[in-house]
């Protein structure tokens, strides 16, 4: 967690008790696994094929694009 501003799925903390796999079932992405967010509304995520390109690189969900974009690195 950053100042709350980034939150990592998973990650252990105390006030953070969402789990990767609940989001990921409530989120029903194929091949795209959710494992952090952050305060405006935006989703980073793993891609295992949901997009055909980038594979096994991050993604990041803005809230005002709505377009998944490469982060150009791994996770």
């Amino acid at each position: 967690m950053q100042n709350g501003w980034f939150r990592v799925l998973g990650s252990g903390h105390t006030s953070l008790t969402r789990t990767i796999s609940s989001w990921n079932k409530f989120a029903n992405l194929k091949d795209m696994l959710l494992i952090a967010d952050d305060n405006i509304g935006g989703f980073f995520a793993l891609n295992g094929g949901f997009l055909p390109f980038d594979i096994g690189r991050i993604f990041y969900l803005a809230p005002d694009a709505l377009e998944w974009e490469s982060l150009e690195m791994l996770y």
